[in-house]
């Protein structure tokens, strides 16, 4: 069995899922996934998490990007974590103290 790549997208009552169609002759692969996880309407582009940032490398195609089922649910969850530990939060977006960087 052949995975299908797909992106989930987890907001505070809901999940999107972004994935290719298996049944049309498509090449999509994360890359193109990912890409159309941030041009949706729903992306939390002011979310500065591990899960965002994953998602933002792999639409452009960087090193630490989702290549892999396993990657993308930790993304997702990654994400639905966060949502949920500040569900409530009157939308303040409470992304930690300091910017994230892998050096």
């Amino acid at each position: 069995m052949r995975n299908v790549p797909r992106i989930d997208l987890p907001t505070s009552n809901q999940w999107i899922t972004f994935r290719r169609d298996k049944d049309l002759e498509d090449n999509e692969d994360y890359t193109d996934i990912a890409q159309r996880v941030i041009d949706d309407s729903e992306w939390p582009a002011n979310l500065n998490i591990w899960g965002t940032y994953t998602i933002s490398w792999t639409a452009s195609g960087e090193p630490g990007a989702i290549r892999s089922p396993a990657t993308a649910a930790a993304a997702r969850i990654n994400i639905h974590l966060h949502q949920q530990a500040f569900f409530g939060a009157n939308n303040v977006v409470i992304d930690g103290d300091e910017p994230f960087t892998d050096d």
